[in-house]
This record gives C-alpha cells, sequence and structure tokens, in this order.
C-alpha cells in the first residue's frame, strides 16, 4: 500500500511539473511573439496615403492602403480616423479584410474629408498587436459662386428699418469649408454708403455654405433704390453679388 501512494505522489509531481513544463514554454512564446512583434512592427505593417492633404469640401477623398505582412489568419485591419468619415461606412471607424493583390496583403480605406479645416487629422491603422498613425490634413475649401438674396424686396423709410438677408456659397464640387467670411455694404444711387449690418454670425458659414445678416438702414429721409453687396474670398481671387432692394415712403 505504501508502494501504492509514493507511485501515486510521484506521477502527480511528474504531472504538476511536465504542466508547469507547458505553462513555461507557452509563456515564453507568447513573450517571443510580442517582443518579436515590437522589434518588427514596421516590417509587419505599413500603410501609405496616396495625397497628404485634401480641401475640406464633404466630397474629396484620400486613399489609404494598408499592407499587412502578418499570419494569414489576421487579415482585418480596421482603419481609426479623428476628423472626416470613411466612404461607403460614414463612420470614422472602419475594419477592412485584407486580400492579395499582386503578391501583397492588401487593405484600403477611401477617407472622406469633413466641411472643417483640420491640419491635425490622423488615422490610425491597426491589426492586432500592430498599429501604425498617419497623419493628414484637411485645407479651406473656398467658394466657386456667391448667391445673395432676401424675403423682402422694399422696405419703407426711417430710422432702423431692416432687410434680412441670406448669402449662399456653394462650389462645383463638393461644399465650401465651414467658417467662411462675407463683407457687406450697401449702396445709395448715387454709389455712397447708406446703413449698417449686424446678426452676422462671428463663426461664419455654415454645413450648408449659408451665412445671414440684417440690413439695418440709419436713415429719415432716403428714399430709392439700395444696392447690397456680399463679397467673400475665392480661389478666383474674390467673389460678390448685388441685392437690389427699395426703400420707399
Amino acid at each position: 500500500m505504501k508502494a501504492l501512494q509514493t507511485f501515486s505522489l510521484f506521477k502527480t509531481k511528474v504531472l504538476i511539473t511536465a504542466l508547469s513544463a507547458v505553462a513555461l514554454l507557452h509563456l515564453s512564446c507568447e513573450q517571443d511573439q510580442t517582443e518579436y512583434i515590437l522589434k518588427n512592427k514596421q516590417q509587419l505593417l505599413s500603410a501609405e496615403a496616396d495625397a497628404l492633404s485634401v480641401e475640406a469640401d464633404g466630397k474629396s477623398f484620400i486613399t489609404i492602403t494598408a499592407n499587412v505582412n502578418l499570419d494569414a489568419d489576421l487579415k482585418e485591419v480596421e482603419f481609426t480616423t479623428t476628423a472626416g468619415k470613411f466612404r461607403y461606412s460614414d463612420t470614422s471607424s472602419l475594419k477592412v479584410q485584407a486580400s492579395l493583390s499582386s503578391g501583397r496583403l492588401l487593405a484600403k480605406a477611401y477617407l472622406v474629408s469633413s466641411l472643417t479645416e483640420n491640419a491635425g487629422t490622423e488615422v490610425k491603422v491597426s491589426v492586432p498587436g500592430v498599429d501604425t498613425i498617419i497623419r493628414l490634413s484637411f485645407t479651406r475649401a473656398l467658394p466657386d459662386s456667391l448667391q445673395i438674396e432676401s424675403s423682402v424686396a422694399s422696405v419703407q423709410k426711417g430710422f432702423g428699418s431692416e432687410i434680412p438677408v441670406q448669402v449662399f456659397l456653394m462650389r462645383k464640387k463638393g461644399l465650401p469649408s465651414t467658417g467662411q467670411s462675407v463683407q457687406f455694404r450697401a449702396e445709395k444711387a448715387d454709389r455712397s454708403r447708406i446703413g449698417e449690418f449686424r446678426g452676422i454670425s462671428s463663426a461664419g458659414s455654415d454645413l450648408r455654405g449659408m451665412l445671414n445678416a440684417i440690413f439695418v438702414l440709419k436713415d429719415t429721409l432716403y428714399t430709392g433704390p439700395v444696392r447690397i453687396i456680399g463679397q467673400t474670398r475665392a480661389a478666383s481671387g474674390s467673389l460678390s453679388d448685388t441685392l437690389h432692394v427699395f426703400v420707399t415712403n
């Protein structure tokens, strides 16, 4: 009986020793893999963009390509951006299955610009255990045209009479970046200045490319035509449009 107990204890000790060895080997392999990934990060995953900047017009996009040199089981690449949205998903995070192309394991994402200028946009490209960052810029998208309108065609003379004005900034591609400013002035028939403008947003144009203002008449005597002029910067230099209204008796 004593011999059987001794043999049983011996078997248990051998089993525990074997399990400990396996655990240590597994831990060693994990440490080796982690160390290998850290040392060979650039060789395991790389990413590039076909442009480092585009206009912030909500339409232009940058193609980002990830080159994965990892185990075939790790084919899913995640793209995450601090600004803009990825095409087809309209989100700031996108997962793409890498596939073979010309002997390379590639994953592509298309980052569409926002309507806000951003010189510090960062796109993180990652697979389990490895990531890399690409830094991009969204530059100001200036308008191609300006249109000034009002729901009021005439106003009665008198100090403080008002005419609401809307300015629409437009582009051939996408929309103008937000925050564009417009300068206003109003002229009488003889081209002398009249009145003033208030209610102009200090933040500039909105996501629709629109800016509101109110023309305020500061004259108690004048009657006749008034030219309300709006002007802004453009890629070609400057843009302007004129709204014709009338001050009546």
